[in-house]
C-alpha cells in the first residue's frame, strides 16, 4: 500500500514541531508556575488552538468523512474503544507504560477549573495527537502491504512520542514503547478502515477521561 500525500511538507513540519516540542514548552512554563498539570493544560490548549486554526480544513475533511459513513464511524469507534480499553487494562496491570494524566491534588484544589483541565487532558490531547499522527502518516510510503504501513506508522510515532514526552528512564522507555506502539497501531488500523481520525479521537478521549476520573476521584 502506498499513501498519496495531500499535505504540504511545511504543514507536516510545523504541526509536528508544535506537537513534539510541547514537553519542552511545558518545562519552560513550569519553571514559573511550578504546577505540571496547569503547565500541561496551558500548552496543550495553545497547541490545540493552533491545530484548530491551522488544520481546520483537515479536521473538517475527516469529520465530513465520518458523517457520510456514520455506520462505519460508530462501529469502528466501538472497535477502537474496546481495543484501547483492553490495551489500557493490560498496561495498568502488566505493561506499566507511562501515561500523562492530570494531578489529583491540582484538580481537588482548583475544582472550579477541573472540567476544563479534564477536557484539555482528554479531548484536546487526543485531538492534537490524532492530527499530528495523520500529518506524519500522510508522507509514509510503503509499497508492500497495509499491515506493514500499520506496523511502521505505529512504531515510528511511538518512538517519537517516547523520546519527546516521556522520562528517559530505560524501564519507562521500554514499557511505554510497547504500550504506545500498540496504541498507535490501533490508530493506524482505524484510520485505514474509516479514512478518518475522528473514531480514534473519540475513543482515546473516553479512555483518558475514565483514567483521569479514576485517578482523581476514586
Amino acid at each position: 500500500m502506498e499513501t498519496k500525500s495531500s499535505l504540504t511538507f511545511k504543514r507536516i513540519l510545523i504541526t509536528s514541531l508544535f506537537y513534539f516540542l510541547t514537553p519542552f514548552f511545558v518545562g519552560l512554563v513550569n519553571k514559573f508556575i511550578d504546577n505540571l498539570t496547569i503547565s500541561y493544560t496551558l500548552i496543550f490548549s495553545i497547541v490545540g488552538f493552533f491545530n484548530i486554526t491551522y488544520n481546520w480544513d483537515l479536521f473538517a475533511l475527516h469529520y465530513n468523512r465520518s458523517k457520510k459513513a456514520i455506520g462505519d464511524t460508530i462501529f469502528f469507534t466501538l472497535v477502537a474503544l474496546a481495543s484501547m480499553g483492553l490495551l489500557t487494562y493490560l498496561n495498568i496491570n502488566y505493561i506499566y507504560g507511562y501515561i500523562i494524566m492530570s494531578d489529583r491534588s491540582t484538580l481537588l484544589t482548583y475544582y472550579g477549573g477541573a472540567p476544563l483541565i479534564l477536557i484539555v487532558f482528554c479531548f484536546i490531547f487526543s485531538f492534537n495527537t490524532a492530527i499530528t499522527f495523520k500529518c506524519i502518516l500522510d508522507r509514509i510510503k510503503i509499497s508492500s502491504s497495509t499491515i506493514q504501513l500499520i506496523l511502521f506508522s505505529g512504531l515510528m510515532f511511538a518512538l517519537l512520542f517516547n523520546i519527546t514526552y516521556l522520562p528517559l528512564d530505560i524501564n519507562t522507555q521500554v514499557s511505554s514503547f510497547l504500550f504506545y506502539s500498540i496504541l498507535y497501531m490501533i490508530f493506524s488500523y482505524i484510520y485505514n478502515q474509516t479514512r478518518s481520525i475522528l473514531p480514534s479521537i473519540i475513543s482515546l478521549s473516553i479512555i483518558l477521561f475514565i483514567l483521569n476520573i479514576i485517578n482523581v476521584y476514586l
